[in-house]
């Protein structure tokens, strides 16, 4: 028991407590530091899905104006668009036949 309390009062055992509190201390920090990080991360990737929803708004916008436009002419067919095997993917319109 003597060499316990030896260790305990000595001058090097009081300095590794200090560094292990000052080590602690860093890594509170640090959680801080990676929550703000997470915080500025959601924040930007929550601004970017509303853009891409309202992109995709005026886009689908666009698309019904044309149609409701074209419902006196003819109507359009639908289009899906492939990409040809040799033409080093550039995509072109292929229509489906009427059913």
């Amino acid at each position: 028991m003597a060499q316990l309390y030896e260790l305990i009062a000595s001058p090097a055992f009081n300095q590794k407590l200090k560094e292990v509190d000052r080590l602690g201390d860093e890594l509170l920090e640090l959680d801080v530091e990676e929550g703000r990080a997470h915080q500025n991360v959601w924040k930007r990737r929550g601004l970017l899905m509303k853009r891409l929803k309202n992109m995709t708004s005026e886009l689908d916008t666009e698309i019904s104006a044309i149609i409701e436009r074209s419902d006196g002419e003819k109507r359009l067919r639908p289009v899906a668009l492939l990409s040809q095997p040799n033409s080093k993917n550039v995509i072109r319109p292929k229509t489906f036949p009427r059913n």
